[in-house]
């Protein structure tokens, strides 16, 4: 089953095997709860395992985790640049408007009836969401945003975009 990553650990914090997490994802508080188990994988340490979550709390745009079974600062520091997943199906999906970038990655784009590309990224400028739309020849970003976006079908994984005038 598909991983999605939710955070990274980027230090620790404390003596008892605190970590400090640079997250990526919505809803923190569901994401992070006590008890929750979360996949921590880093290639290089060859780290790949589940851990459960026994504390969290946020401060100054960090969380921070106590993992069970990680008790001292050295075990927390053998975490560090590790990368935090959950399972796909895990994901919260309240309404049919809420996409996950991994969804949209690869999807068609149209303009109209005609195909300009494939999405190739989806990043995030601090606004909005951007997609990248490539083609063999060139690439160019659209705001992720209801004025461009004439339709989604995450099924057939296809997006029809319009009011694109200036922006190709």
């Amino acid at each position: 089953m598909p991983k999605v990553t939710i955070g990274k650990i980027v230090n620790t914090c404390g003596l008892k095997g605190e970590v400090k997490v640079l997250n990526v994802s919505d809803f923190k508080e569901e994401r992070y709860k006590k008890g929750k188990i979360i996949h921590v994988y880093n290639k290089e340490q060859n780290i790949d395992r589940d851990y459960k979550i026994s504390n969290y709390r946020e401060k100054d745009k960090f969380i921070y985790l106590k993992l069970e079974s990680v008790n001292s600062i050295e075990e927390a520091e053998a975490l560090k640049n590790s990368l935090l997943f959950i399972n796909s199906e895990d994901l919260l999906k309240d309404n049919n408007d809420l996409f996950y970038h991994y969804e949209l990655l690869n999807m068609e784009v149209y303009y109209g009836n005609k195909k300009i590309g494939y999405i190739s990224e989806v990043s995030d400028n601090g606004v909005q969401d951007l997609i990248r739309v490539s083609d063999d020849d060139k690439s160019f970003l659209v705001p992720f945003l209801d004025e461009f976006i004439e339709s989604i079908n995450v099924e057939d994984k296809k997006i029809v975009l319009k009011n694109l005038e200036g922006l190709v």
